[in-house]
C-alpha cells in the first residue's frame, strides 16, 4: 500500500461505520437513553453536515435519509467514499487526538440525524458498555469494508460497479420477488465517483449488466439481483 492509499484509508475510517444486526440491536434497545443526550438536527437534501477540514466537535447518527461521504479532487470531480443511511454513524473522527473531519459529509436527501459530543459520548459508553462494544463493532466491520474497496481499485469497472450495487442494496435494498429494490438518487456521474473511474466508463458497465439481465431501472432507481451479481464478482476477480 502506497502512501496515498493509507491516507485514503484514514480518510474513510475516520469519517463513518457501517450498521451490522449488533449495532442496529444495541441502538434500538438503547434509544430512549439516546435520545436523552443527543440532540435531533435535520438537514435538506444537497445540505453539508460538515466539511473537510472543520473541527470535528460531533458525532452523528443517521435515523432517516442519505449520506454521502466524499472529497473533491483538484480537477473538480467527486471521489465518493461511500453513501450511509438509517442507524450508521458519521463522524467518527471526533474522538482523534487531533479532531477534525477528513471528509465531506453532504445529505443525499432529506435527512435527520441525533448529534452528541465527545463528552456526552464518552459518559454515555462508561455508563453503558453495550453501547461501546456495539461502536466497535461497526468501526471494524467499516474498516473491513475499507480495505475491500482499496483491493478492488485495479478491478475491471463492471466489477466495482457491482460490488457498490451489492453494498447499497444490502445497505437499502427493499426485497420484490427476486430482486432487490434500491432508490439512492445517484445517477451515472455519482456511481462513477463511487467507483473511481468516469461517467461513460459506468454506463457502459451498467449496459453489460443489465443485458446479463442482473440490473434493472435508471436514474438512481435501481432493480437489482444481488446474488446473480455476487457470482459475477466470484467469477471474475
Amino acid at each position: 500500500m502506497n502512501l496515498g492509499q493509507y491516507n485514503e484509508l484514514a480518510d474513510f475510517n475516520h469519517a463513518f461505520t457501517f450498521k451490522n444486526d449488533s449495532q442496529f440491536s444495541v441502538l434500538e434497545q438503547n434509544a430512549s437513553l439516546i435520545n436523552a443526550v443527543t440532540t435531533e438536527r435535520e438537514f435538506k437534501k444537497g445540505e453539508y453536515l460538515f466539511h473537510i477540514n472543520d473541527p470535528a466537535t460531533e458525532l452523528f447518527i443517521v435515523t432517516k435519509g442519505q449520506i454521502k461521504l466524499l472529497k473533491t479532487l483538484a480537477n473538480g470531480n467527486e471521489s465518493i467514499f461511500a453513501i450511509i443511511g438509517k442507524d450508521s454513524f458519521v463522524g467518527a473522527a471526533f474522538l482523534s487526538p487531533v479532531a477534525y473531519y477528513r471528509i465531506d459529509a453532504i445529505a443525499v436527501e432529506n435527512t435527520i440525524v441525533r448529534s452528541l459530543t465527545k463528552q456526552r459520548f464518552l459518559e454515555l459508553i462508561r455508563n453503558n458498555p453495550d453501547l461501546m462494544l456495539a461502536y466497535t463493532e461497526s468501526l471494524t466491520g467499516q474498516l473491513f469494508s475499507a480495505w475491500e474497496q482499496l483491493s478492488s481499485s485495479y478491478s475491471p469497472v463492471k466489477i466495482r460497479l457491482a460490488r457498490v450495487l451489492i453494498e447499497l442494496a444490502q445497505k437499502f435494498g427493499k426485497r420484490s420477488y427476486d430482486w432487490q429494490v434500491i432508490d439512492t438518487n445517484l445517477n451515472h456521474n455519482a456511481l462513477a465517483a463511487l467507483v473511481s473511474s468516469t461517467r461513460v466508463s459506468v454506463t457502459t458497465a451498467m449496459a453489460e449488466l443489465r443485458q446479463l439481465g442482473f440490473v434493472q431501472g435508471s436514474r438512481g432507481k435501481y432493480k437489482i439481483k444481488t446474488l446473480d451479481l455476487q457470482l459475477l464478482v466470484d467469477d471474475l476477480i
